[in-house]
């Protein structure tokens, strides 16, 4: 078993961020849920090249109050799905601010995907278009989800892709650290000895 890794769910409150987890982790649909305060995580044992990685999947409250808390949970994070409502597009139009928020805490190389949920709603209800969000996606390089945690839509394909990500991440990082090159001159043997 390895370290564990930090996975931050971003985005504004009320799209289903905790209801995506807790229909992976535990393969239950959420009833009636509440905005989550402050933070909340749970852990999954994610298998990836004949080893078993931990990983915390941390929601985060997607409220205005909170966003000064943000940078905490942001921090020393592995990878981060970004996820809006898409029948709500003021939840969309804010994807933009969770991006900057994570870039400026975790880094500019913090792997990332977006995830528009809800797409069991009727078409009717959509406020966001596939190709808008797709479109959108393309401009962070990065890839766009659609899921629902209602039908399961999605949920454990866009799990299994982020943590990967995270882990491909954590791996990268470990062999950088291991290759040290040790850039100072050697010493030159010319001294004389005194015996």
């Amino acid at each position: 078993m390895s370290d564990i890794l930090k996975v931050v769910i971003l985005g504004d409150s009320m799209t289903g961020k905790m209801t995506l987890i807790t229909r992976w982790a535990e393969e239950r649909i959420l009833q009636n849920p509440n905005p989550t305060l402050g933070a909340a995580f749970k852990s999954m044992i994610v298998p990836y090249d004949n080893e078993n990685y931990t990983l915390h999947f941390w929601d985060t409250a997607g409220q205005e109050v909170y966003r000064s808390t943000m940078p905490l949970y942001c921090r020393s994070t592995s990878s981060a799905i970004v996820v809006f409502d898409i029948t709500s597009r003021k939840s969309f139009e804010s994807l933009a601010c969770w991006i900057d928020l994570l870039k400026d805490t975790a880094g500019d190389d913090v792997p990332f995907i977006i995830v528009g949920n809800k797409c069991d709603l009727e078409q009717s209800d959509r406020d966001v278009s596939y190709e808008e969000a797709f479109e959108f996606a393309k401009k962070y390089e990065t890839i766009n989800y659609e899921t629902s945690a209602i039908t399961g839509k999605n949920v454990e394909e866009m799990f299994i892709h982020i943590s990967h990500l995270a882990i491909k991440r954590k791996i990268t990082v470990s062999e950088s650290e291991t290759k040290v090159i040790d850039l100072k001159p050697a010493k030159a043997s010319n001294e004389k000895k005194c015996c």
